[in-house]
């Protein structure tokens, strides 16, 4: 399964609003396949009733020491006139490949959908946080990444079977075999359901799904 089942995150930061194409150097005809979409993090019709938080809507939000804040309807422009402001634009290439008769697209869509409500809420709250990051160190960034990196394993091993959970496919020697292979990465989440939510766990079920399997 390991082999027919990945996610695969590249990113390439740089200091434009997000104008150039194919930055990822990607082959002409791959290219052309690509979905683009593009994430306002002021914008909050593309964030979810159930994920939204007034204390992370940059919107609203302003900087207590850097004074950078609150985004207005019209934030692109004005930062892209203004000559003196730093900006940068996260570009993410997603790659899914799942290679399983009669779920494919209907899983890789799942996925995509999933990745871009997880990169909107992220960018927002990080906007929203910068009072607590402002200072950071190289090595507390280091740090994080290492953390963050064991963290999205795990959510990729989650959704696939959240996703078999909600749709009735788990079940046989997959099932028993998934379980086992994962019983490390599902304990992390045990512990997580003890905490206040993430916004991923509002789905419909996580909660009776997740403790029916563990």
């Amino acid at each position: 399964m390991k082999e027919d089942f990945f996610i695969k995150i590249e990113t390439w930061h740089k200091p434009d609003m997000g104008t150039q194409e194919n930055v990822h150097c990607l082959d002409p005809n791959v290219w052309k396949t690509v979905e683009v979409v593009h994430i306002d993090i002021a914008d909050r019709s593309q964030v979810e009733p159930s994920d939204y938080k007034a204390d992370e809507d940059p919107a609203i939000f302003q900087s207590f020491r850097t004074k950078r804040g609150p985004l207005g309807p019209n934030w692109k422009k004005e930062l892209a006139n203004s000559e003196n402001c730093p900006r940068m634009c996260a570009y993410k290439l997603v790659t899914i490949k799942f290679r399983w008769w009669g779920l494919q697209n209907k899983v890789e869509s799942f996925i995509q959908k999933q990745e871009k409500r997880i990169f909107t809420n992220f960018h927002r709250q990080l906007f929203c946080w910068i009072d607590k990051w402002i200072d950071l160190t190289m090595e507390d960034i280091r740090r994080m990444e290492d953390e963050t990196q064991k963290e999205l394993e795990a959510v990729r091993v989650l959704i696939l079977f959240l996703y078999c959970v909600f749709h009735g496919r788990f079940g046989g020697e997959f099932s028993a075999h998934f379980v086992v292979l994962e019983k490390r990465t599902f304990s992390v989440y045990r512990h997580l359901l003890r905490q206040p939510p993430h916004p991923f766990f509002h789905l419909p079920g996580v909660y009776r799904a997740l403790n029916s399997y563990l």
